[in-house]
């Protein structure tokens, strides 16, 4: 498809004015000048297929192209999730949470984790903590867990609670990187969904990433962190 700029240029037999260079399109001699180049060279160009670019350095702010991994890693707020269920654990061990590492660029972050867990048990529940490599100068998170007690330590995990008794929001509180938080107390319903929440901010002197670990409260229990848990990391500073 010929360029419709050069198709607009007029056709002469040589260039004979100042700043001017001869073109050959479709076999057709034309003049173009210097400041017809310029005007073309700044326009922009209509891209097909699937073009390229490097990848800009993470957070740059200048008018170099994005490509979709510069914007995947950049933006001020950026979510994780898992799209299937997580490996089964049944030990008081703390394990990983397999897909639901985040890098992280130096920085100040807020971080919220929704954690849709299942246990295999009527008497027990889980334990949780956030840990991370690189290096932190501020870490601090809260593990939020329903309860059907009026205190806020007290109560049984579940998702029916019945308001008479309270159906509050406990918590326990850290502000010590890879702390364990929970167990708490039992849960009512095994193998039902159960919504744990993670709140926290953290201070990244340097580049790293942050890890999510869960435990059960005793050994031999099957406890199962489900598809739909996410994370929300938000840059503030």
């Amino acid at each position: 498809m010929a360029d419709v700029k050069i198709s607009a240029l007029p056709a002469v037999p040589a260039a004979s004015g100042t700043d001017e260079l001869m073109v050959n399109q479709g076999l057709a001699s034309k003049k173009v000048t210097l400041n017809q180049i310029a005007t073309f060279r700044n326009s922009s160009p209509a891209f097909t297929g699937t073009p390229t670019t490097p990848n800009a350095s993470r957070y740059d702010n200048t008018t170099q192209i994005a490509s979709t991994a510069f914007v995947q890693t950049s933006g001020l707020v950026r979510t994780k999730s898992l799209s299937s269920d997580a490996a089964t654990h049944s030990t008081t061990a703390m394990v990983l949470v397999s897909g639901m590492d985040i890098d992280v660029a130096a920085g100040t972050y807020t971080f919220e984790y929704y954690i849709r867990a299942q246990v295999a048990a009527t008497t027990q529940t889980l334990k949780f903590a956030v840990n991370r490599t690189g290096s932190t100068s501020l870490f601090c998170y809260n593990l939020f867990f329903p309860s059907n007690g009026v205190l806020a330590a007290v109560g049984v995990v579940d998702q029916e609670l019945n308001a008479t008794t309270g159906q509050v929001w406990a918590y326990q509180a850290t502000r010590v990187v890879n702390t364990t938080l929970g167990p708490n107390t039992d849960v009512d319903t095994l193998d039902a969904d159960l919504l744990y929440k993670i709140s926290g901010i953290v201070t990244f002197t340097a580049d790293g990433i942050l890890h999510l670990f869960h435990g059960c409260e005793v050994n031999g229990t099957n406890a199962t962190i489900k598809a739909g848990t996410s994370l929300i990391l938000t840059k503030v500073i």
